[in-house]
């Protein structure tokens, strides 16, 4: 995973230190980051929806959704001191498997929506 390679690490502590020396712009780089990453995934998931690939309600909670799951096990596994990227790459695809078929769910007739 991107996210706990050396270089997503160093992207992380950039971060932190723009935030800390360089002076943040509202909610600082973090912040920009997410909104960002966020942005960039709800575009991707209105285009899917428009293709017809597939059926969001709401695509603003889908895209925080999806990016928090990843951050949420990036952060999590971290804290274990777990570099197995074969284990990462397996959660990975769950995740996508289980992220999906939620969307799938969410699109069929009759379908309980959250």
């Amino acid at each position: 995973m991107m996210l706990s390679s050396p270089d997503g690490k160093l992207m992380e502590r950039l971060i932190d230190w723009l935030d800390i020396e360089a002076g943040s712009p509202q909610g600082g780089y973090r912040a920009y980051v997410y909104r960002s990453a966020v942005d960039s995934i709800r575009g991707h998931l209105e285009h899917a929806q428009r293709a017809g690939e597939i059926t969001v309600d709401d695509c603003e909670s889908a895209a925080r959704f999806w990016l928090e799951g990843l951050l949420g096990h990036h952060k999590m596994a971290s804290s274990e001191n777990d570099q197995d990227r074969s284990r990462h790459l397996a959660w990975a695809e769950r995740y996508m498997r289980f992220f999906f078929a939620g969307i799938r769910q969410q699109g069929s007739p009759g379908a309980p929506l959250g």
